[in-house]
This record gives C-alpha cells, structure tokens and sequence, in this order.
C-alpha cells in the first residue's frame, strides 16, 4: 500500500518543481526584455537630446 502513495508523491513532488522552475525561468526572461525595452528607450532619449544639443535636426 504504501508503495504507490510514495511514488504517487515524488511523481507530484517532481511536477511542482518543474514547473516552478520554467516559472522562474519566464520570469528572468521577461525581466530581460523589459530592461532591454528601457535601455532601448534610454537610448533613444540620449541620442534625442544629443542631436537637439548639436543644433536641432
């Protein structure tokens, strides 16, 4: 009896972390691309200002 419980356990222990895991995993790479956006973003201010700075387009 107490064979298929203990299974039945690590089978969902190993399923909870696999998923908590790409969880992490989504979370790091829409961190990634949300500082990407802002550097972006940051970028194009500078240059922006830089250009006004030099004399306007």
């Amino acid at each position: 009896m107490r064979d298929w419980t203990d299974r039945l356990a690590a089978a969902l222990e190993h399923l909870i972390c696999a998923k908590t895991n790409e969880i992490w995993m989504e979370i790091v790479i829409g961190f990634g691309l949300v500082m990407l956006v802002i550097w972006g973003f940051q970028a194009v201010c500078i240059g922006l200002r830089e250009i006004a700075k030099a004399g306007g387009m």
